[in-house]
């Protein structure tokens, strides 16, 4: 008979959740390294299990924990399923409120039953039996007296690392059904899956060998070259300039030696263009876009450990002050807090426990980043004052109690309200993309975890920024994934538009092919001079043509994760019912 209960499931008043201890916590750890082993051997999964445990920011002072199922009559016995919590600090402001309040909640994770205990429905009363161990009471409904006596409450000593819940999050393998049906007394809905969290953006890396990237304007664009009147016209500044490229508009292709048109570039697009039979100049002062000045090439920064805790303060003032400017009308309104401990670096930082690959190079870049007008440039570099062996600046010393972290958040946000602009290495208006290079729990790709004030136009520079980044380190990854932007936005259509424009030019036949390295470097020019400036009507075929060249474009797919393996966001709140999230980004993955 379908859905039969086997004879073997225990009673539900018979089960009681404890804090996993000795066996328990080995137990979990295998069937752990079961689903999550990733290739490695049970002792190696065992040391990374350790080193996280004794070294991330996030696993502190019970911050890690590991919750199993068990008889009643045998609470240090083997587990019926288990799972782990991670305790997370996030901002609140309440339905029909001014305030903005921290408000703590748990990522449910690491979700595991033995075999043999499969199918008996453990896992989803473990899950149902959590919301009365990490909520309060007074936001759950009534335990139901079909489950037995209610959950011990977290013994005294203990109280202070485990804060109350407002909600809890997982991020789910298996679809969105088997988390909702986890319900919160007899009929509340357990964790939904909405698809709105779900948005993804995916484009292809580029290599090196498939892009020619010229440098120096002066070669790529004998044009350019011979119009140095121009060039300094342009740019009164032309020190600070990375590349300016000039080129005939696309529509003005002609077999003859002379265009008729020049387009100053910014990027490779277009800010200015003028008739080459025109007397009047070009303008003399050069517009500026979210402080950065049109012509320059973006200076991106390598962001390193040492970095990320001036710039989590700055990222944790900027969505405090996000909730604060939302609209809690209709729904309390809620984003987790870059700041709490491990949270912002947690998938870089655990994809760099355990044995690595070949190419992996540490200290690890964790993102880019482009400062703006405003921001302070600090006179001396300290880049190279970090231990070469860091993989995490999480120190078990620097942690602390939730209640001190609460304090201590606050007294920062407070003080900085006047003077936050003051001497700051990082600013408000700096463009922050912090990344994770490996982590193969979630997927094998250039994982962009956080993206902060990043304008449209910038995208194209970040993303070849990226592909620099996915070349220095010598990986091997085709694409990169960036979740939780909204595909409305400028900023995702700028980034689809990557994969409907022309990015770069592929030759069938290299240019040493052609001219040998002993050859003058007037052959050269002129080769050059040839078959790319003056080349004809790219829509036109030419039989002739010494170089056969084709377009190259990047794969770029905006879609929404579904099914197994999606890592689909998953919310269920105590207070206030209904809740808006303001940020599904990766980060948030604890």
């Amino acid at each position: 008979m379908l859905n039969q209960i086997p004879s073997d499931v225990i009673p539900l008043k018979e089960l009681m959740v404890v804090m996993a201890k000795g066996k328990q916590e080995e137990e979990h750890l295998y069937e752990c390294w079961l689903t999550w082993g990733c290739g490695l051997t049970l002792q190696e999964f065992t040391d990374v299990a350790h080193e996280e445990m004794t070294t991330s920011g996030w696993a502190q002072n019970h911050g890690d924990t590991v919750w199993a199922l068990v008889r009643r009559s045998d609470p240090q016995g083997s587990i019926l399923s288990a799972c782990e919590t991670h305790r997370t600090r996030g901002f609140l402001k309440q339905k029909g409120g001014n305030k903005v309040e921290n408000a703590w909640y748990y990522g449910m994770t690491c979700v595991v039953t033995p075999a043999q205990h499969q199918r008996k429905g453990y896992a989803t009363h473990l899950l149902r039996l959590m919301h009365y161990i990490l909520a309060s009471p007074l936001h759950l409904p009534t335990f139901p007296s079909e489950w037995g006596s209610p959950p011990s409450p977290i013994p005294i000593e203990l109280e202070e690392y485990f804060p109350p819940a407002w909600g809890t999050f997982l991020s789910s393998e298996i679809g969105p059904d088997f988390y909702y049906r986890c319900l919160v007394g007899i009929d509340r809905r357990g964790w939904e899956a909405k698809e709105v969290w779900q948005e993804e953006v995916e484009w292809e890396i580029l290599s090196s060998s498939r892009l020619s990237i010229p440098s120096d304007p002066s070669k790529s664009s004998p044009i350019l070259a011979r119009s140095e009147s121009i060039y300094h016209a342009a740019l009164p500044n032309p020190s600070e300039v990375g590349e300016i490229k000039c080129r005939p508009l696309e529509n003005h292709h002609t077999r003859s030696y002379r265009p008729c048109c020049l387009t100053l570039m910014e990027w490779d697009e277009p800010i200015h263009t003028r008739s080459l039979e025109s007397d009047s100049p070009l303008p003399v002062s050069v517009p500026t876009r979210k402080g950065v000045v049109c012509g320059k090439k973006p200076n991106w920064e390598i962001i390193y450990d040492h970095h990320i805790p001036s710039i989590s303060t700055m990222l944790s003032r900027s969505t405090r002050e996000k909730v604060e400017q939302a609209d809690s009308c209709l729904n309390s309104v809620f984003c987790p807090d870059p700041a709490s401990e491990g949270t912002s670096t947690f998938a870089a930082v655990r994809g760099a426990y355990g044995p690595q690959p070949r190419w992996r190079k540490f200290p690890q870049p964790l993102g880019i980043r482009l400062r703006s007008e405003s921001s302070k440039i600090a006179h001396t570099s300290h880049d190279h004052d970090y231990d070469e062996d860091s993989k995490s600046g999480n120190k078990p010393d620097d942690i602390r109690s939730p209640k001190q972290e609460n304090e201590e958040q606050e007294e920062k946000y407070v003080n900085g309200k006047e003077d936050r602009e003051e001497g700051e290495e990082v600013k408000e208006e700096d463009t922050i993309i912090l990344f994770s290079l490996l982590n193969p729990q979630i997927e094998d790709k250039l994982l962009i975890t956080y993206i902060h004030n990043l304008p449209p136009e910038l995208v194209k520079s970040a993303v070849e920024k990226l592909d620099e980044v996915v070349r220095d380190q010598g990986m091997d990854v085709k694409y990169g994934t960036v979740w939780g932007l909204d595909p409305t936005s400028e900023v995702v259509q700028a980034w689809a538009a990557l994969g409907e424009r022309n990015i770069g030019k592929e030759s069938k036949i290299s240019f040493k092919d052609k001219v040998r390295d002993d050859d003058k470097e007037e052959e050269r020019e002129k080769f050059k001079d040839e078959n790319e400036v003056h080349e004809p009507d790219e829509n036109i075929a030419d039989a002739d043509s010494p170089r056969e060249e084709r377009k190259l474009r990047r794969e770029v797919k905006v879609k929404r994760r579904k099914g197994g393996k999606a890592h689909l966001y998953n919310w269920c709140w105590y207070v206030d019912g209904e809740t808006k999230v303001l940020d599904s980004q990766m980060w948030i993955w604890l």
